[in-house]
This record gives C-alpha cells, sequence and structure tokens, in this order.
C-alpha cells in the first residue's frame, strides 16, 4: 500500500513540475509587450494593496508585480519538486536528495533567462538568483509540511 502511494505521489508531483516549468519557459517566450500586458492585468487586481504600502509609483508597483511573479512560480517549482524528491526517497532531508529539488530549480532559471535572451526582453543574473530563492523557500516550505506530517504521525 505505502508503495502505491509513493508511485501516486511522485506521479502527482512530477506532472505538477513539468506543468509549471512550461508555464515558466512560456512566459519566458512571450515577447516585451505580451509580458507587459500580463503584468498590467496583475496589477489591476493588486494595485489597491499595493498602493496602500507603496505609495502611487506604478513604476516601484510594476517592478513588484514582476519580481513577485518570478519567486512565485519558482516557489510553487520549488514546492513540488520537494514533494517528487519526498516520494522517490522518503527521508530526503537526511541525505542528498535535498539538490535534486536545487539543482532543478537552478537548471530552471538558468534556462529561463537564456530563453528571453532571444527575444526583445532582458535576461539577468539577479533574476536567476531570485528565482532560486523563490525555488529554495518552495522546497522549504515542503520540508516544513512533510517534517510536520512525519511527527503528527508519529
Amino acid at each position: 500500500m505505502m508503495k502505491v502511494c509513493r508511485a501516486r505521489q511522485i506521479l502527482l508531483f512530477s506532472v505538477f513540475s513539468v506543468c509549471i516549468t512550461a508555464v515558466i519557459f512560456w512566459n519566458s517566450m512571450q515577447n516585451a509587450q505580451t509580458s507587459n500586458d500580463l503584468s498590467d492585468g496583475v496589477l489591476t487586481v493588486v494595485k489597491p494593496i499595493l498602493s496602500r504600502l507603496v505609495g502611487d509609483s506604478e513604476e516601484i508597483m510594476d517592478l513588484i508585480v514582476r519580481k513577485a511573479a518570478h519567486f512565485v512560480e519558482f516557489a510553487a517549482l520549488g514546492l513540488c519538486l520537494g514533494g517528487l524528491a519526498d516520494g522517490l526517497r522518503a527521508r530526503f532531508w537526511h541525505n542528498s536528495l535535498v539538490f535534486f529539488p536545487l539543482f532543478t530549480v537552478l537548471s530552471v532559471a538558468v534556462t529561463d533567462e537564456f530563453i528571453q535572451s532571444f527575444s526583445d526582453r532582458t535576461s539577468a543574473v539577479k533574476d536567476v538568483i531570485l528565482d532560486f530563492c523563490g525555488g529554495a523557500f518552495g522546497l522549504a516550505v515542503m520540508v516544513l509540511v512533510l517534517t510536520a506530517l512525519q511527527r503528527i504521525r508519529r
């Protein structure tokens, strides 16, 4: 029974990881105008909240939305890769399998910026760092959840 649960966990988190990576790469392939339009759509929704926090500067709000998008996309990827690593190895935080999600996040982040270099958008090392931090955050959340679940089961 446990092996069936692990197989389902591996399948589920593999599919989610592939889908999130596809969304990340799809976003990278968008030209500057399409990317701006997507950011403007999100900004319209969160503008009332952001204006209370940072004032009425459209430039700062736009920057926050763009950088938050990087962080959130990669946090979701890190979370899913952590679940996948756990499915592959029951106690992954006790061994080297924690490096699999981190290396994968870094690889996707570098590839993401590389893809952007072929469009009219800029690619930046600081975005790779932000992406990696988002992935590490998502992985940390998954480790905390798995640790809590393990303690509850005991």
